[in-house]
């Protein structure tokens, strides 16, 4: 047997808060499922009816108090007296003419003429037919069903279980197929009905809204998802809890992927917001993310409207508190940081310029941080020292503050770094260093704000850093490359040892990849590879394999390369193998290869054993 898809109940929800009366999903079937007669009046208390049929559809969270609202209202939670109250005063005022009932009394029926009165009373204030093959997932949403279950038997059921009339079909309910209307994916991969575990029903109306009875969550981000916007149809990456790496060639989205995990992580955008481009993806056009918490998994996701040219989001947009840093591969930072002021809505982007010399109002900058925090003697400079030693190069040693001193044409006293051949202003340093010395920067200035604004709002600090830094790889030598990454993961214990961090890179390198043989591990880490597959891009998750020598990794499929040479050396090379497969005895054609490749391979190449003995075996002299 199997469930109802989450994803179907999810877009059910969805629709029936578009236009559907609470009345009509609640009480209205409350009433038919208890058999309440028409014309006549029978002994039953309409509260308990009603409140049982909440207990049995709407008690999602077990852990509230609180009923589930799945129709249109100002309130997607109700509270627990809410069939006596809120839900009492609708029966007997809005829709009181619906019923045959005498006040005081309890005696109820439904009116002669109650199904008119339904459709006037649903129409005059606003709302339309209940979608009904929405309302009947709705229905079943907890039962098991047969793994060949469609729609229309889900329709079916509801209608023999709630004893719906045809009458009562026509004027109440559309039959128009609600995912028709809004489909949520390609023609060629239609939406699932049924998956094979019961659906988490408090996960998916947590992502909708927390009741407010609950404690916000603590939890990681767990997976974006992207429909009809960015390089590909449908992509989704599923995130390691301490670490994600995601290769694959230029132009096929690398940096998009960090964009969207930075917007399902902060609600902002660090640059232009994420765009569909076509009429079907602006129609249908979708942003997702799931986050795994003390409650479950909560998913959460935004919709483009063509309309807008906007993104609009689900009414609660649910976020993991902590701090979050985006190092973009031009040298800015995006910081977002739920315990700073509440009030201020501006986004914290920092182009490449502003880390290093400031932004009024906002950040003293690198330069001045550095040395107010060296010459004050204050605490934040040994954390930093620590952190910049921790992602220090191997070939360079450790970089070591010097003491600050003046250039010309800048009236600042300019922070100095230590090399092995003297010392130098940092604004003389290589590109490389200079990244990594912002990097450390970055990272301990949001820190410090973060605890300042905590002391601030009286609250502890998160345990919680989600790190994203693309193309970690860019500007660093091989010697850094290999030691770069296990370093920034190394960087949450010298912050606060109770701090966890979760860490999004993208990568071109192989070096990057070797350096993490001995501290990946697949049930915290992932590793992701982006690639080209004729006409469409692919993300695929990836077993991590230790490759050893780096030019083995060139050669696996995550970077994909034939072989771990030029690419001249790669021609010669497919025309020498080619040649050796068709077991050629051209001795001539042997003499042109061989020619070929004294130019592009060494003379100590480990080919040449495999091509002399060849060639000699053709009877070929080199």
């Amino acid at each position: 047997m199997t469930y109802i898809a989450e994803s179907l109940i999810l877009r059910a929800i969805e629709e029936l808060k578009t236009s559907t009366h609470p009345f009509l999903g609640i009480t209205f079937l409350a009433c038919k499922k208890v058999g309440l007669p028409v014309g006549t009046t029978v002994r039953v208390r309409l509260d308990t009816v009603t409140k049982a049929h909440l207990q049995r559809h709407h008690r999602l969270d077990a852990d509230s108090t609180h009923f589930f609202q799945p129709f249109k209202s100002s309130k997607t939670w109700v509270k627990s007296n809410y069939a006596s109250t809120g839900l009492q005063a609708t029966n007997t005022r809005t829709f009181g003419n619906v019923f045959l009932h005498q006040r005081g009394s309890a005696e109820w029926g439904f009116a002669q003429d109650y199904v008119d009165l339904i459709k006037s009373g649903i129409r005059t204030r606003g709302y339309r037919r209940a979608p009904l093959a929405a309302i009947a997932v709705w229905a079943a949403k907890d039962q098991e069903w047969a793994g060949n279950t469609a729609l229309d038997g889900l329709v079916t059921d509801f209608l023999r279980r709630y004893r719906i009339t045809s009458k009562e079909r026509r004027a109440l309910f559309s039959t128009a197929h609600f995912l028709k209307l809004h489909p949520v994916a390609s023609q060629d991969q239609p939406p699932r009905l049924v998956q094979s575990k019961a659906p988490d029903l408090k996960a998916i109306a947590h992502g909708i809204q927390l009741p407010p009875d609950a404690d916000e969550p603590k939890g990681t981000l767990a997976a974006i998802e992207m429909t009809k916007v960015g390089p590909a149809d449908s992509l989704k990456l599923e995130l390691g809890k301490r670490l994600t790496v995601i290769a694959g060639d230029n132009g096929l989205g690398k940096s998009f992927l960090l964009d969207v995990a930075w917007w399902a992580a902060t609600r902002r955008w660090a640059g232009r917001p994420a765009m569909p481009f076509g009429r079907e993806a602006t129609e249908i056009a979708r942003l997702s993310y799931e986050l795994t918490t003390d409650a479950g998994r909560r998913t959460c996701y935004s919709r483009f409207e063509p309309r807008l040219q906007t993104w609009v989001h689900q009414r609660e947009y649910p976020q993991v508190p902590g701090l979050y840093v985006y190092a973009g591969v031009d040298g800015a930072f995006s910081i977002e940081d739920d315990h700073r002021d509440e009030t201020d809505e501006a986004p914290l982007n920092f182009t490449a310029r502003e880390i290093w010399d400031g932004k009024p109002g906002r950040m003293e900058g690198l330069v001045r941080d550095w040395v107010n925090w060296q010459l004050s003697g204050r605490r934040w400079f040994s954390v930093f020292e620590r952190v910049l030693s921790r992602l220090s190069p191997s070939d360079l040693g450790t970089l070591r503050p010097g003491s600050p001193k003046r250039i010309p044409g800048d009236p600042r006293m300019i922070p100095v770094i230590r090399h092995p051949y003297g010392e130098m202003p940092v604004l003389y340093t290589s590109v490389g260093v200079r990244r990594i010395m912002a990097l450390a920067y970055m990272i301990v200035w949001a820190w410090q704000e973060h605890l300042l604004g905590s002391e601030m709002r009286g609250v502890p600090p998160a345990q919680r850093l989600l790190l994203l830094v693309d193309e970690l790889d860019s500007h660093l030598h091989p010697f850094w490359q290999r030691t770069i990454l296990p370093a920034i993961l190394d960087i949450d214990e010298l912050l606060d040892e109770r701090l966890q961090m979760q860490v999004v890179v993208s990568t071109h390198s192989p070096f990057v990849l070797a350096s993490l043989e001995t501290t990946f591990d697949p049930s915290s880490d992932a590793l992701y590879h982006l690639r080209l597959e004729g006409t469409e891009v692919r993300l695929r998750s990836e077993e991590f394999y230790k490759h050893g020598d780096v030019s083995s990794w060139l050669t696996s499929p995550i970077f994909g390369l034939r072989y771990a040479r030029s690419k001249d050396a790669e021609r010669v090379l497919d025309d020498a193998v080619q040649l050796q497969l068709d077991h050629s005895t051209d001795r001539l054609e042997i003499q042109r290869i061989s020619d070929r490749l004294k130019k592009v391979l060494p003379s100590d190449d480990p080919f040449w054993r495999r091509w002399i003995y060849f060639a000699e075996q053709a009877g070929a002299k080199l």
